[in-house]
């Protein structure tokens, strides 16, 4: 399962360690359609996941390729915008680009980068929640 987001530095590597506190027995990774090039994600999504006791190590954001719907069976996109872009240029691979939101439309989780700190942990408790959810999916599998 890869997560992704726009820079690869706030949700998605949120999303990456979230999932894999929860599931061991997947594989899981995130990337940015145009990742900031930082030694690590965004320090309030290093606290978020401080708070749960969720190990993670220096994350390293990368870019999505197209190589990575040959390594992952889902490629789970944490807005509307990224999924849009993925299907038009990707349409081919369309049944592996699911929302992050698939299984609780009305929980969103919008890119927090240059929001308050409130409004920043409201979309990081967002990402736990769906997270969860996919994971519950996951297992049921």
């Amino acid at each position: 399962m890869l997560f992704l987001c726009i820079g690869n530095h706030c949700r998605s590597p949120v999303a990456q360690h979230l999932l894999m506190s929860l599931n061991n027995n997947i594989n899981v990774s995130s990337a940015g359609i145009s990742p900031l090039f930082s030694n690590d994600m965004h320090p309030l999504s290093r606290e978020f996941l401080d708070s749960k006791n969720i190990n993670h190590a220096v994350h390293h954001p990368r870019k999505f390729d197209v190589s990575d719907f040959d390594k992952f069976n889902y490629i789970i996109v944490l807005d509307d915008i990224i999924g849009a872009q993925l299907l038009r240029k990707y349409s081919q691979h369309s049944s592996k680009i699911f929302k992050i939101n698939h299984f609780t439309p009305l929980v969103y989780t919008p890119d927090p980068f240059k929001l308050s700190e409130i409004k920043y942990n409201q979309i990081m408790c967002n990402i736990d929640t769906l997270v969860s959810n996919w994971n519950n999916f996951l297992v049921r599998k």
